[in-house]
């Protein structure tokens, strides 16, 4: 239980990072953002 709640404050750190470089980019690049966080998502819930 202790190594799952790492990994969420792990989660929490690095969608902020991300949110914050991809919101100046363009519509295209927001794909490829969509892409990121749906493989973030299914590599922590593995």
């Amino acid at each position: 239980k202790k190594k799952k709640k790492k990994k969420k404050k792990k989660k929490k750190k690095k969608k902020k990072k991300k949110k914050k470089k991809k919101k100046k980019k363009k519509k295209k690049k927001e794909t490829g953002h969509f892409n990121f966080m749906l493989g973030f998502k299914l590599r922590y819930v593995l």
